[in-house]
């Protein structure tokens, strides 16, 4: 069992969130009282953004082990994002009482005390963490301030240490004054971008914001750029992750923001000064709006070449039914996605991030789906977004950095099939959907047609790639190539079969809307023939055999199921 714990946490280390989780459920089976494996399956609930299943984890980890430090750390933080102060409070007292050595509980301490009012009790656990560590030229900063009874200035705490398997993020001290708009911008290694993008923040003409910038643990220049930043204007809050928290960084950037409005930055794209007016102009004038963004004008960092931008669909229809299509049907780039939200819609729909686990490359759409199912998005006809979009080596190698930091289980996780698992979103997010039965299906038929004519030879590839990796028993095989296998035969069998295990489940999916494709029943049996289900590796390889048809021609198109079947 220890073996499978710690293969569990080399695998989560390595961003291989699915294939973790299903190693500790394993464990789990075992022994339902394991606190460790218990905490592990909390943090992963905490990354994918259930807060609730996070909370329940880490209750039954110290259900299990009354004093561990670690679970009780981790709970403190869903309470945090959360937002429930009181219980956050309370659970960090107890880390206090394990371990009355570590600055940091003492500044999260701090911080939750202040968004109590309770200014005293925070200046006593900032003392204590000063006491404890006095290089903490921030913290003692926020220290003067509240014993000179001014408002807390802005610190984020000295980064600490954390177990394989925790990624749970510290915590900073915020103004109590809410703005009406919060800006989030996430970075990681952007040392050469993010001073203009930060800079085209702060020359808004729109001066009421507060621009939040979350560092993923950055080991470039882009911590000491951002911490400037903070110290020489009042509006900036720069909060540093101690590990890097994958794609949760981007919600976090939202959780952290107190504003009535929230509006995403990139850190390598730049706004120009009447970005945000604008937009919130257009919110204010439209209560059934619920984003705003403008036109953008594409720049290639390599040539320094401009060209102008125009989304060709309309989502400001009365009815969501017909924003879906139009955003379905012809989204190209997803530019609206760094608009202007109404905050209040951000907190009741499933986050940017829920897909970290597994990258899909239509992320911004799937998003963009539930967005419109909440009210209008006003397109603002002025060229005020300046985004960063190349095709030269350099900037696509940049990109694919990006998603490797960001979505690591798309190069990790083994053989994934992205355009499928896209299509499966959007299913969900609309069965999900307060719209009629009638229109569900409705749109799930334009959505499965939709994908199939834009992005079919895509589709019919991953497919076909997935098979013969299967026929090849190499489970384990990713976008970016095949992992070294594990030195002890036994342990790489059960991660093989681990994947198989997903790989299964990824072509069934897909089955459900795709009418046939060749070899599709074919992959399916490999992977119940690894995970020793045999007869079911048979009778999936006679299905294959009794379809009869001969292979698909370049030119042919696939064909959908119908939603009626899919959902019955």
């Amino acid at each position: 069992m220890k073996s499978k714990l710690i293969d569990g946490e080399k695998l989560f280390a390595d961003g291989q969130i699915d294939a973790a989780e299903r190693c500790f459920l394993d464990i789990l089976e075992e022994n339902p009282k394991d606190s460790k494996t218990l905490n592990n399956l909390g943090v992963i609930r905490h990354v994918r953004g259930n807060m609730k299943e996070a909370e329940d984890f880490f209750i039954r980890a110290l259900t299990t082990k009354e004093d561990y430090s670690t679970a009780l750390v981790n709970l403190a933080n869903v309470y945090y994002v959360i937002k429930d102060w009181e219980k956050a409070a309370g659970t960090l007292e107890k880390c206090t009482s394990l371990s009355n050595n570590e600055p940091n509980i003492y500044n999260q301490l701090g911080t939750v005390y202040l968004e109590m009012g309770k200014t005293e009790k925070a200046r006593q656990a900032l003392s204590k963490s000063i006491e404890i560590n006095p290089e903490q030229d921030m913290v003692r900063a926020s220290l003067e301030t509240l014993e000179n009874k001014g408002p807390a200035s802005t610190y984020s705490p000295k980064q600490g240490t954390c177990n394989a398997a925790s990624k749970t993020p510290s915590v900073s001290i915020r103004t109590s004054r809410k703005p009406t708009v919060s800006i989030g911008m996430p970075v990681y290694n952007m040392e050469n971008t993010v001073q203009e993008a930060i800079d085209t923040v702060l020359n808004q003409t729109f001066s009421d914001f507060q621009l939040i910038i979350s560092d993923n643990a950055s080991d470039d220049g882009t911590e000491e750029i951002c911490r400037a930043a903070a110290r020489q204007d009042s509006r900036v809050i720069y909060h540093r992750n101690p590990v890097n928290i994958l794609a949760e960084n981007f919600r976090l950037t939202f959780l952290l923001s107190t504003g009535k409005y929230f509006m995403w930055a990139a850190a390598d794209d730049s706004r120009r000064p009447e970005m945000v007016s604008r937009c919130v102009e257009a919110l204010d004038a439209d209560p059934k709006a619920v984003l705003a963004y403008t036109h953008t004008e594409l720049i290639d960092p390599a040539t320094g070449t401009r060209r102008k931008y125009f989304d060709s669909y309309r989502l400001d229809q009365e009815d969501p039914a017909e924003r879906y299509i139009s955003l379905v049907r012809y989204l190209d780039l997803g530019n609206a996605i760094y608009g202007l939200y109404r905050s209040s819609v951000l907190h009741i729909i499933p986050p940017l991030s829920r897909n970290s686990p597994q990258f899909i490359p239509f992320n911004d759409t799937v998003y963009l789906t539930n967005v419109v199912f909440q009210g209008k998005v006003i397109q603002i006809p002025e060229m005020l977004f300046v985004r960063r979009r190349g095709k030269s080596k350099a900037w696509l190698d940049h990109i694919a950095f990006v998603e490797r930091c960001a979505f690591p289980n798309y190069l990790t996780n083994g053989v994934t099939l992205p355009v499928s698992e896209s299509i499966q979103e959007h299913v969900r997010d609309l069965m999900t959907s307060t719209l009629p039965v009638e229109t569900k299906l409705r749109l799930t038929q334009i959505t499965y047609e939709a994908y199939v004519r834009r992005y079919g030879d895509a589709l019919s590839f991953e497919i076909d790639r997935a098979v013969q990796l299967a026929k090849a028993g190499r489970f384990t095989e990713t976008w970016n190539g095949m992992p070294a296998p594990h030195p002890d035969e036994k342990v790489q069998n059960h991660i093989d079969q681990i994947y198989a295990g997903l790989l299964l489940d990824r072509l069934d999916r897909t089955s459900r809307f795709i009418k046939y494709h060749q070899g599709l029943h074919l992959g399916k049996a490999f992977c119940l023939a690894k995970m020793g289900r045999r007869q079911e590796a048979e009778l999936e390889h006679k299905l294959e055999l009794s379809k009869g048809l001969t292979p698909r021609k370049p030119t042919q198109k696939l064909e959908v199921v119908s939603a009626v079947s899919h959902v019955k």
